[in-house]
């Protein structure tokens, strides 16, 4: 739902590991521990970074240091070293963790630990489209979730008092079935898997699951995340925004989820990814209160190609509209279908790299 917001980030300078000798008076550290400053000031995906130790104390009082990263031990040093190199290309893109825990002989110990950033290493591509046919849009949708599932277009609307579902045809506006949702639930992104569908709420966190076809509720999850946004799957999660740049990809038996990744460009996460529509690999997405559909590695987070939509959307601003948000893919004639909350159109597109 927000705003395409790219923040100045990613520190790694200077880390100070320290530890209290025997004596209570003494300061003195057993190490000092720096990360090697980058002249951009950045760890891109793939790459490596120095950790440079500096011994303080007399080698025999150092027994060893142990090097975590998102708590996860990756290397002791027992003896003297000068640099120890962490592998970035095992970090996936987005926010982590070095933690250090360094003893003595004598049975002292430090911890300390510094957040780092992993940022992608592709520079996103500037992406074309081509404008295959307008149709008409219900101008009373607030649209929330948009998706073909056998030759039908599905749509979850937002809005307490207003939500509801919709399977329709989108060229002859054929309906086939609706249903209103509770008026206390504000409807957020839906997706189909194994003939279910599931719709996301939008502060209730909760997942509301029907028959595909009839619409007929047969069950509902709790979720951690404060927000449901986007939703939309691959071969076997669920794939969940919340208006983070976090992606989270779930067990669609249980709803809870499996893993998690960072929406990154080469400078910095992208926050406020809304609704989503993955296909062979990618996930599209809107990213809230920005006129860009952003193409993103599913495996990795990192943004391939951002679409700049405003050429296709422009007119919209002389009707009641809010933001563009709904993609829906359809596989038999290979061509996205686009529109936004209250739009009049709904946009058959081709896109190119």
């Amino acid at each position: 739902m927000k705003r395409f917001n790219f923040f100045s980030i990613l520190f790694i300078s200077i880390f100070i590991l320290t530890i209290g000798c025997n004596s209570s008076k003494s300061k003195r550290p057993v190490t000092k521990i720096s990360i090697e400053k980058l002249s951009n000031k950045t760890l891109e995906y793939g790459k490596n970074v120095k950790v440079n130790l500096n011994y303080q104390s007399k080698a025999s009082e150092l027994n060893k240091i142990e090097f975590y990263i998102d708590n996860q031990l990756f290397k002791t040093v027992k003896e003297k070293e000068n640099t120890l190199e962490i592998e970035a290309k095992n970090l996936l893109p987005g926010n982590h963790t070095l933690k250090t825990i360094a003893s003595t002989t004598k049975g002292k110990k430090g911890t300390n630990y510094k957040t780092f950033m992993v940022v992608s290493d592709i520079v996103p591509k500037e992406g074309t489209f081509e404008l295959i046919e307008t149709l008409t849009h219900n101008t009373e949708n607030f649209t929330q979730g948009f998706e073909f599932y056998k030759g039908k277009l599905y749509e979850g609307t937002g809005n307490y008092n207003e939500s509801k579902l919709v399977i329709y045809n989108p060229d002859n506006k054929k309906i086939f079935k609706e249903k209103d949702i509770e008026k206390t639930y504000f409807g957020e992104g839906i997706t189909i898997f194994n003939n279910k569908l599931y719709q996301l709420t939008y502060k209730a966190q909760k997942v509301l699951v029907y028959d595909a076809e009839t619409l007929e509720r047969i069950n509902e999850f709790n979720f951690d995340s404060k927000e449901g946004w986007g939703l939309t799957h691959n071969e076997e999660h669920l794939i969940m925004s919340d208006g983070s740049h976090k992606l989270f990809f779930i067990d669609p038996e249980t709803f809870k989820t499996v893993y998690t990744i960072n929406v990154t460009t080469n400078k910095n996460v992208i926050q406020r990814i809304n609704e989503l529509e993955y296909v062979d690999g990618y996930i599209y997405a809107n990213v809230w209160l920005t006129q860009t559909i952003i193409k993103i590695e599913a495996s990795t987070g990192r943004v391939i190609t951002a679409y700049n939509m405003n050429d296709l959307i422009k007119d919209m601003n002389s009707y009641h509209t809010d933001v563009l948000n709904g993609i829906a893919y359809n596989p038999e004639n290979e061509l996205f279908y686009l529109t936004g909350k209250y739009y009049p159109s709904t946009f058959k597109v081709k896109f190119s790299e």
